[in-house]
């Protein structure tokens, strides 16, 4: 089996090619560790890291005040941990995801990632099939700014609340563009948000599709300002669950629509939209959220360009389809 652990230096890991070069922890420990005072950085690049085990977080990555991490086209498999983040548990760091897949991984926490205290960036990933005993399926995100874009967030359980994401933290912002979220589950379902749950400051849904995540698609709650804007909400804004009540909470919704986002092949994972989806055409290139500008992404999580064709609106969801409407 092949492990590292290492403390207070800065790590580049590059393979050849994410389905070859494979560091496999068999089950016996955690496969990589960095914990830092100093100020360093952490980047792995085309690697699987599969069936880290029998630690307390983190099993595939453990990473504690890096400074700065990227984890760009890996893939994150079949690792279980005890407590927080069965695939990544990263505290304290300022952490981009690129062209990555996070799947099948387990924990308490967390499934597929555990993130606190610093600012996360998730692009062009696919966030699937993980699962928790406790809360936040795929993500669990307990303080820090999170950005996700053009990504796909499916297929994730958990037995508390927030089956795909879970954002606990109280004065940060979530902000999510052109990700589908799709198939996530919340066992239990008097904890809510199949989607996503949030307790934090700030949320902006733009041009995203959330469609069949039980028991609802988002559970809101807090001191919490929601703005949809331009994106598929199944069930529309009735697919919203205010968790306790929800009387602090500040709802934006705006030109949204709830149509069945017509998938080729949502069982079989497949997120594209099909020719005669209204998704086609309904995003929005730019939207101005209290003060602040958001825009679709130059490219879809495939790649090809957004919008297309070039002059037309962008579609909602992670993909983008060849046609205008």
């Amino acid at each position: 089996y092949e492990r590292l652990n290492v403390s207070n230096k800065t790590i580049v890991i590059i393979g050849e090619d994410k389905n070859t070069t494979i560091l496999d922890a068999e089950n016996v420990g955690r496969a990589i560790y960095n914990s830092c005072s100093d100020p360093v950085s952490f980047e792995i690049h085309n690697l699987t890291i599969m069936n880290g085990g029998n630690s307390e977080n983190g099993s595939a990555l453990y990473l504690n005040s890096v400074e700065s991490a990227v984890i760009n086209n890996c893939i994150i498999r079949n690792n279980t941990a005890f407590n927080n983040g069965g695939g990544i548990d990263i505290f304290g760091s300022t952490v981009q995801i690129n062209n990555s897949r996070i799947a099948n991984n387990s924990s308490l926490a967390g499934g597929g990632l555990y993130f606190s205290e610093g600012d996360l960036s998730i692009q062009s990933s696919m966030i699937d099939s993980n699962n928790t005993t406790s809360a936040g399926g795929g993500i669990y995100i307990w303080s820090g700014t999170t950005k996700i874009d053009n990504s796909v967030i499916s297929n994730n359980g958990s037995q508390g609340g927030g089956g795909g994401i879970i954002h606990y933290s109280g004065d940060e912002s979530l902000t999510i563009i052109n990700t589908t979220i799709t198939n996530n589950t919340v066992q239990n379902a008097s904890l809510n948000g199949g989607g996503f749950y949030s307790t934090a400051d700030t949320v902006n849904v733009i041009n995203s599709i959330l469609w069949n995540n039980s028991p609802q698609q988002i559970s809101a709650t807090g001191e919490l300002n929601l703005n949809i804007n331009h994106s598929n909400i199944d069930g529309g804004s009735d697919g919203i669950y205010y968790h306790g009540g929800g009387a602090q909470v500040t709802l934006t919704y705006t030109d949204n629509v709830d149509s069945d986002p017509l998938f080729v092949d949502s069982d079989n994972g497949d997120y594209h939209l099909s020719d005669h989806s209204l998704c086609i055409g309904a995003g929005i290139d730019s939207v101005k959220i209290d003060g602040t500008w958001y825009y679709a992404p130059d490219n879809d999580i495939e790649g090809n360009p957004r919008p297309n064709p070039e002059g037309s609106s962008p579609d909602i969801g992670a993909y983008e389809n060849t046609l205008g409407t």
